[in-house]
């Protein structure tokens, strides 16, 4: 019997959201008690001061390697739901959301449920890396994104979140799920509504520059699961074809080779440029992947040089 969902919200400066945040959960259209837990990672904003007007459970963890994965494990501990939303800060859930989700799970269609993520300021960029929202369908899907809802049971079963993986926790989360025989259900409809902050590509491409300090972080890692593995292959991949590409410019500019530069340079761009008046969203996806590996290859050597020079960082990934 369900008596309680706990929402676990999580947060770093995010006072400019947190109250809207908030009352969106509160607005729910749910018949079961609610249990609001905030879980900040060290804000210096009001952060920690807003989200006390709406909970008395909130909890720190600013200690040591942050990531959203070690704050929704603190969550989910504390929390006494038989039901658990996770929630990002700058995420306003959709009023319908939570009931249909604890419906499929008390049917036992699933052990969680995720929803649609909607994009609220829609530009060139948002529209492209949010598109793969709008090819999902109805039914059973491999991971849960950007947060979603679980039974509580189920998800401490397999251990929770994997605190020191910062990018694709979630995936990483649903792989173990899978293997312990639960089942995760995505709804066609929204979850929540969400701001990527995103006003150009090369804002994007900055933002990858923490995924390749990530995928370096997965590298060192001593526990390793199929999904760790494929992140090492596509980090070891990233970083010999970009080693090669720079190899390879080096030796025009040495030969000083202006004109196959010039070409090599029209190559690299002249499909990006097409793409983006052509109405394939999956083709415009991909091509904006391919063009990040640059950025994710400088967070990557970034990364490296970091953990040479901090040995405590070190010891937390290999520990």
């Amino acid at each position: 019997m369900i008596s309680k969902i706990s929402v676990i919200v999580i947060g770093l400066n995010e006072a400019e959201n947190l109250e809207a945040t908030f009352n969106a959960i509160i607005s729910s259209k749910i018949d079961f008690q609610i249990e609001l837990i905030y879980v900040d990672s060290g804000s210096n904003d009001e952060s920690i001061s807003i989200a006390a007007r709406f909970t008395d459970k909130i909890f720190i963890e600013d200690q040591g390697y942050r990531s959203a994965a070690r704050n929704r494990n603190r969550g989910l501990i504390e929390s006494t739901g038989e039901i658990i939303h996770f929630l990002d800060g700058d995420v306003k859930l959709a009023p319908d959301y939570l009931a249909k989700a604890v419906e499929i799970i008390l049917d036992k269609k699933a052990e969680a449920a995720c929803g649609k993520m909607i994009e609220i300021n829609q530009n060139q960029v948002t529209s492209i890396i949010s598109s793969s929202w709008d090819t999902r369908m109805e039914g059973y899907m491999h991971a849960t994104h950007a947060g979603g809802t679980y039974l509580k049971s189920a998800i401490m079963s397999v251990g929770g979140y994997n605190p020191k993986i910062k990018m694709g926790e979630e995936t990483e989360l649903g792989l173990r799920f899978s293997e312990a025989g639960y089942k995760i259900y995505y709804i066609d409809e929204p979850m929540g509504y969400h701001d990527y902050n995103i006003s150009n590509i090369f804002h994007y491409f900055k933002k990858q520059i923490g995924d390749g300090k990530c995928k370096t972080d997965m590298m060192f890692l001593r526990e390793k699961n199929d999904f760790i593995r494929l992140s090492d292959r596509y980090a070891i991949s990233n970083l010999l074809q970009m080693t090669i590409f720079i190899f390879l410019f080096l030796i025009l500019l040495f030969l000083n080779l202006w004109v196959s530069i010039f070409i090599l340079g029209l190559f690299l761009v002249f499909p990006f440029i097409k793409t983006l008046y052509r109405k394939d969203q999956k083709l415009k996806y991909l091509l904006v992947m391919h063009y990040s590996k640059p950025w994710v290859f400088y967070g990557q050597l970034l990364r490296f040089l970091q953990l040479l020079i901090n040995r405590n960082l070190r010891k937390v990934l290999l520990g």
